[in-house]
């Protein structure tokens, strides 16, 4: 609706007041039809340069941390807060903060940690997939043999759900519940426009988010790449 226009001293409409119609609407996953502009839990980043400038490499990883909960020896349903990334390589990764912020870690320079996750979708199945936390690792690496599984259940709609279990120490696990929402528009938005060709051992750097992982935080692993987040 326009503003319009009346005399100041008699009230009389001078200019009448139109509807304008709106220029765009938001779609159930929230991402404007006319512009694009996502307002879904979901956004794409960047990896950087040495110089901290944005690469055209582009992630998705949500806008805000997931909160769970893990249980181990010591405590159990603790507060756990997560974050799922997917970067142009389909790479699929998950960070783990228990307590809400230390950060688990492969601290070994020798042995991988490998994960038992079991992925509930949606319609209630149960997906048996594993991961791997590679050696000086901070993120649990999807396994390739199940990263076309979990990015359909990602691409779908509704909740999907991850229970992580260490593999070797059963007693450690951790619960998470990802909101789909808009990551299929995103995904396939950059994939139209670059289609991932392998899965490499190349130096990445994450763009350092408003509620930053924190410094420093450094993947090394196997034939995963090394990245780091930007100070």
């Amino acid at each position: 609706m326009t503003e319009g226009k009346r005399c100041s001293e008699c009230g009389e409409v001078l200019v009448a007041q139109e509807t304008v119609p709106a220029l765009g609407r938001t779609t159930e996953s929230g991402t404007c039809e006319r512009c694009g502009q996502s307002f879904g839990d979901w956004r794409i980043d960047y990896y950087v340069d040495d110089f901290n400038q944005p690469t055209d490499e582009w992630y998705i990883t949500e806008d805000e941390y997931l909160v769970g909960t893990f249980s181990n020896s010591a405590t159990t349903n603790s507060k756990l807060y997560a974050n799922v990334m997917v970067d142009l390589d389909d790479n699929v990764m998950i960070f783990l903060y228990e307590y809400g912020s230390r950060q688990v870690k492969n601290s070994s320079e020798r042995y991988w940690d490998e994960y038992n996750i079991t992925m509930r979708t949606p319609d209630g199945a149960d997906h048996k997939i594993t991961g791997t936390m590679y050696c000086g690792d901070d993120r649990v690496n999807i396994d390739d043999a199940y990263i076309d599984e979990v990015l359909t259940a990602l691409k779908g709609e509704g909740n999907v759900m991850f229970r992580i279990e260490n593999a070797d120490r059963t007693i450690e696990s951790y619960l998470i519940e990802v909101a789909t929402s808009n990551f299929a528009e995103l995904y396939n938005a950059q994939t139209g426009q670059q289609i991932p060709l392998w899965r490499g051992c190349h130096s990445k750097t994450l763009r350092k988010r408003e509620h930053s992982f924190g410094n420093a935080a450094k993947g090394t692993g196997g034939s995963l790449w090394d990245r780091t987040l930007a100070p």
